[in-house]
């Protein structure tokens, strides 16, 4: 995989429509021009020079390493990505400069896979730390794709979603409680009381519906769909009296600014 640094370059951010239920298949734009060489680029972890939409893990969403232990002192990083001749750049959403980036070992593994299809431009929504020099490092990826929604969907409030397919379901877990979507089906909906750790870093939501006990199992792992190109930081496991649903999930953003 390719490691070296890119630098900074200007780019617009990517603004499209937000959509609970599953990814709209609307490209995401081509950046104005592939990363120069070198920059000076303000500390990882500033907002109003830096990452404004990189934000302290959230106690509830702490990403956990694959193998089930908690990162510590991580931000959130989401932009849309780029890769050039000698590695990664990537533009966080409401910002106009882009970023080097590196990937840790965890990271590196899901976007080999990723780029394996071919995939050059890309939105990602990950966990990053200091890198080498003003580099961010990325040590866990929630989400990355090459078509979907983008900056422009709504996380504020969420801590955790999920989604499946065959049949398609789609969950949304934070502060306006837990709901359940199904196509045809009156949506579910209870409160939200937590988050419960499970062994192996997992994550666990339930909610007593007036159908019955809701009850979501996210587990570290990385996931696919199978209806794009997206991958997730989460598999995901949603049961609900006698019916049963699997899919992906990723980490929302609790403490959201914007």
């Amino acid at each position: 995989m390719k490691r070296a640094a890119l630098v900074l370059a200007c780019g617009s951010a990517l603004m499209l429509s937000a959509c609970n239920r599953g990814p709209a298949a609307t490209p995401i734009a081509t950046p104005a021009a592939t990363p120069a060489t070198s920059a000076a680029t303000p500390a990882a972890g500033t907002d109003a020079a830096g990452l404004g939409n990189a934000l302290p893990p959230p106690s509830m969403a702490a990403p956990p390493a694959l193998g089930g232990a908690p990162v510590a002192n991580l931000q959130r990083l989401r932009g849309q990505g780029v890769m050039g001749k000698d590695g990664y750049g990537v533009t966080p959403c409401g910002e106009a400069v882009q970023r080097i980036v590196e990937f840790g070992p965890d990271a590196a593994k899901v976007l080999d896979t990723f780029v394996a299809s071919g995939a050059r431009e890309f939105f990602i929504d990950a966990w990053t730390g200091p890198g080498s020099g003003d580099h961010l490092a990325v040590s866990r990826i929630e989400r990355i794709y090459s078509e979907g929604p983008g900056c422009d969907e709504s996380l504020s409030g969420t801590v955790f979603m999920a989604r499946g397919n065959e049949p398609f379901w789609s969950l949304r877990s934070g502060q306006a409680g837990v709901t359940l979507e199904r196509p045809g089906v009156a949506a579910v909906t209870g409160p939200f009381t937590g988050v419960v750790d499970v062994d192996g870093g997992g994550k666990r939501v339930e909610s007593d519906t007036p159908a019955g006990k809701l009850v979501v199992q996210f587990t570290p792992a990385t996931c696919s769909d199978g209806m794009s190109d997206a991958i997730y930081g989460w598999t995901a496991t949603a049961s609900l009296r006698n019916e049963q649903w699997s899919g992906c999930g990723f980490a929302g953003l609790p403490a959201d600014r914007n």
